[in-house]
């Protein structure tokens, strides 16, 4: 597990686009990524330069990596000053919200038929994290 750097883009660009032809939940259909490998670089330089935001990345698959991969966030946001953590995740992604859940995430809210996912409606979950102060 790392932080991504704007070398990683061409490799993170083809993860995304294999992605969107694998699930729905990525929100995007295959022809509708219109990034290219230039922006998703400038992208991740930005991230880097703010401070308070990351892009973390496993460089080996397999079980337990969306639990690697939010562990080391829980490591980095404390130490980089952030006191709060959210996210989205569409409601029938059972395994995702379980896992976000194990991890010390809260249901804060439902955004009710808010998506249009594989042709029907479809709920959102807002989730949040607290860090205590430090």
């Amino acid at each position: 597990m790392r932080e991504a750097e704007p070398g990683d883009a061409t490799a993170l660009l083809a993860l995304k686009r294999s992605l969107d032809l694998e699930t729905s939940f990525m929100l995007l259909e295959p022809d509708e990524r219109t990034e290219d490998e230039h922006d998703v670089a400038a992208d991740l330089a930005s991230v880097a330069a703010a401070g308070n935001s990351v892009v973390m990345l496993a460089e080996a698959s397999g079980r337990g990596v969306g639990s690697g991969l939010l562990r080391e966030l829980d490591l980095w946001a404390p130490a980089h000053g952030i006191h709060r953590l959210e996210l989205t995740v569409m409601a029938h992604n059972d395994r995702a919200a379980a896992l976000y859940r194990r991890v010390g995430y809260t249901v804060e809210g439902r955004a009710r038929e808010c998506l249009f996912v594989d042709g029907r409606v479809a709920d959102e979950l807002y989730m949040g994290k607290l860090f205590p102060p430090s």
